[in-house]
């Protein structure tokens, strides 16, 4: 069940209904058009964003689905799987293109590069590998942590891609040679986040030890910490503001916009298991396969 709430008056938009079991990822279309979601029902829905209507459900994973990713024309969906692959699929058609196969244990993280010719995929492996978007060519193995790798994301030029890991290290590596490029220490416990500035040397990590740091991709220094938080992070697109899905505050049950407390969460919404921010839209999704959906817009004068 997928459900879209207003952020200012807390009015439920729409409610998306289709996954038997758990939503674990969930990811907007590059025009925010489409939303995907995976699930531990082992399927990826499709559904328009706008109408609430579910467009189709793409089934081949015989594992619980656990990321979920949009290509940068929106034309393709990778999803990863506890079943150790990495699926490609045909957003318009719902067809399964090709299975990407290398992993010795579940997919955890999948992220196309900008220019879309590469798929990043961190497993519990402990490994980042690279594929090719068109032939499903794996190109290379990426190793050096020591614990399972949970996030990945590309620097906007294709040429750098940074991992998370539970090892509590962030990783930058070459993607033209695979080399490691530098280790980033600093967290306290396991990094389940990361994500690139869009117009800045900057990367964003979010851990399990309650943080958001932020640190110099050139140098790998360390910027800042932001706290107390503890889910993923992002990057606005339109500007150098970090958006984390944990401004969301269980406490007293509001949710935070800019500091600003702008809705009240009922019971039936807390906790929730997961979170992801896409520019000014957040959602978050539970346990019993609810996603819900919040956009957040300047009030009009």
């Amino acid at each position: 069940m997928v459900n879209s709430t207003g952020s200012k008056t807390g009015k439920q938009l729409r409610t998306l209904d289709g996954h038997s079991d758990s939503v674990v990822s969930v990811a907007f279309s590059p025009d925010s058009q489409l939303v995907v979601s995976g699930s531990d029902d082992n399927t990826i829905k499709l559904w328009d964003s706008n109408t609430g209507q579910q467009l189709r459900t793409m089934r081949g994973h015989s594992d619980w689905v656990q990321s979920v990713a949009f290509s940068p024309d929106g034309q393709l969906v990778a999803s990863g799987s506890y079943d150790n692959t990495i699926m490609l699929w045909d957003t318009n058609t719902g067809q399964h293109l090709r299975t990407l196969k290398g992993h010795s244990s579940l997919v955890g993280a999948v992220a196309f590069s900008p220019d879309g010719h590469m798929i990043a995929s961190g497993s519990y492996d402990k490994t980042v590998k690279l594929w090719n978007t068109k032939t499903g060519q794996q190109l290379r193995t990426l190793e050096g942590h020591s614990g399972i790798v949970r996030s990945v994301t590309f620097l906007p030029d294709s040429q750098t891609v940074a991992s998370g890991s539970y090892d509590s290290t962030i990783k930058l590596w070459d993607t033209t040679t695979g080399l490691e490029l530098r280790t980033i220490r600093g967290h306290s416990g396991p990094v389940r986040s990361v994500s690139f500035s869009p117009d800045s040397p900057m990367i964003a990590s979010g851990s399990y030890d309650n943080t958001i740091k932020l640190w110099d991709t050139k140098t790998g220094q360390h910027l800042r910490t932001l706290g107390d938080h503890s889910s993923p992070v992002t990057f606005s697109p339109e500007s150098q503001t970090i958006e984390s899905n944990s401004l969301l505050s269980v406490e007293n049950h509001w949710v935070t916009f800019a500091s600003e407390k702008v809705l009240w969460l009922p019971f039936d919404y807390l906790p929730f298991s997961g979170s992801k921010a896409e520019g000014n839209t957040l959602a978050l999704w539970y346990a019993d396969g609810r996603v819900c959906v919040l956009e957040f817009r300047a009030p009009v004068a």
